[in-house]
């Protein structure tokens, strides 16, 4: 998502994988249709049901979490949003 449109990486834990990549690939989709997601921001458009809301991860939790994230990026500055729900 940084990468091609400038918005923070997202980070989803909890879920099954299944669904985990449905509610991901909704959120990137999302985000491709021009939407934002901020930290603090509240939606009920991901999991139906429930709201949820964007806190930013802190660049000393990267690399508990963003293995594949930080290869890719390679260095490169990211920042990242754990979808909350």
């Amino acid at each position: 998502l940084q990468r091609s449109f400038g918005h923070p990486e997202i980070l989803l834990a909890g879920l099954p994988p299944p669904t985990a990549h449905s509610v991901l690939n909704d959120a990137g989709e999302m985000v491709r249709a021009g939407r934002t997601f901020t930290p603090g921001a509240v939606t009920a458009e991901l999991l139906e049901g429930y709201d949820a809301t964007f806190r930013p991860v802190p660049e000393f939790q990267f690399p508990a979490y963003l293995g594949e994230a930080l290869r890719f990026y390679n260095g490169e500055p990211l920042q990242v949003l754990q979808l909350v729900y």
